[in-house]
């Protein structure tokens, strides 16, 4: 009992330190993503943390089977150097035990994958894809940063020099908006129909956002100001000054996006997956990942045995490399499914008996190996 729980606390403090690591440095990548957006005026702060809060556990569902992976190679390896694991030994302890003890501490990572995987993540990604789906109307007044300029939409640009954000209010706004006009003209003595760009441009003391019921869209409502519409290089400029005007925000609600497979719950990826091959390719993906588990643990346990006079980091590049090379394969297995390039039924499965196979073979001992060889090279033999 007493060396469970040595080997328990060896594995989960490495565990979670290296779990935090790797969720800090995917957690950066994804930050510099969305700041972009944020900078570009399409999320605010708060949708931004929103977001970065939601990302944690969608990336701890991707990265505890390789944080554990890594888990037992340093922890295993520290105690293989230190000859920790020779007394063990000395005291009782085979590596079939060994074995049978980290798949045991493996099992609650496994049920927290699977969980997460199947239920939370997909929950996680429906909020996450509501945030990215926000009304402009939403975000417009306080997206704004004063002595800058926005574009939205391509057509659309915004100054203001100050912004309220408690009342959500601008003051001095200058708002720019470009539309294209037919007129008839003629080319080579034939009449043609062009279009050609028109502009909007208008100046005001304040604006703010609001919803209207009756004309059922957002809008910003400009007040105090003036409006010059008409088409550059012409003299028919039409001026309008106001007390109050709005301009409707485009609504997000009626533009069709994409289906997100990765935010469907299991029981609707289920039902999808057999009709449709991106449905398949999440659906594998998701068993994926808890289903690694017990493999990277049956694989880690002969790449940690190291020689003290080596050191503990001999096999750890290795390993590595070779889980990079098989998760990078399941990313390229996972968009051959989608393309129909290779079979469901093959799927991600092929790639977990590979790395199986693999695993088994470390656990036979090169004399064990050598018999083997022997045996199918007995054309060889002399009579």
């Amino acid at each position: 009992m007493i060396i469970k729980k040595y080997l328990a606390k060896e594995i989960y403090a490495h565990l979670f330190v290296v779990s935090g690591i790797l969720a800090l440095i995917f957690l950066s990548n994804q930050l510099v993503q969305f700041l972009g957006r944020a900078t570009a005026g399409k999320l605010t702060g708060g949708m931004l943390l929103k977001i970065m809060v939601l990302e944690i556990p969608i990336l701890l569902g991707f990265l505890l089977p390789v944080a554990l992976y890594i888990a037992i190679l340093l922890a295993y390896g520290r105690l293989y150097v230190d000859s920790e694991m020779t007394v063990l030994q000395a005291c009782g302890l085979s590596q079939k035990q060994l074995l049978v003890y980290t798949q045991i501490f493996s099992l609650f990572i496994f049920i927290l994958v699977l969980l997460m995987n199947f239920y939370l993540t997909p929950w996680l990604y429906q909020n996450k894809d509501k945030i990215l789906a926000a009304n402009p109307a939403t975000i417009v007044i306080n997206t704004l940063v004063p002595g800058r300029f926005k574009s939205f939409n391509d057509q659309n640009i915004i100054y203001v020099e100050g912004v309220d954000h408690a009342t959500e209010e601008a003051q001095s706004i200058f708002f720019a908006r470009r539309e294209f006009v037919s007129i008839h003209k003629k080319v080579a003595g034939q009449d043609t129909t062009i279009k050609v760009p028109t502009w909007r441009v208008l100046a005001a003391d304040k604006a703010y956002q609001m919803h209207s019921k009756t004309l059922q869209g957002d809008f910003v409502v400009a007040q105090n100001g003036i409006e010059y519409s008409g088409v550059p290089g012409q003299k028919n400029f039409r001026v309008i000054r106001f007390k109050e005007y709005g301009v409707r925000i485009p609504d997000t609600e009626n533009i069709k996006t994409k289906i997100n497979y990765s935010s469907l719950g299991f029981g609707d990826l289920w039902s999808a997956a057999f009709s449709n091959k991106k449905a398949m390719a999440e659906l594998q993906w998701r068993i994926s990942m808890p289903l690694s588990i017990p493999i990277l643990v049956l694989l880690a346990l002969p790449l940690c045995r190291v020689s003290p006079r080596l050191g503990r980091y001999r096999k750890l590049i290795p390993a590595v490399l070779l889980y990079t090379v098989y998760a990078n394969m399941q990313f390229v297995a996972r968009g051959w499914i989608e393309n129909g390039t290779i079979p469901a039924y093959v799927g991600l499965w092929f790639l977990h008996g590979v790395l199986l196979i693999i695993a088994l073979s470390l656990y036979v001992d090169k004399y064990q190996w050598r018999v083997y060889w022997q045996k199918l090279t007995f054309w060889n033999k002399k009579p």
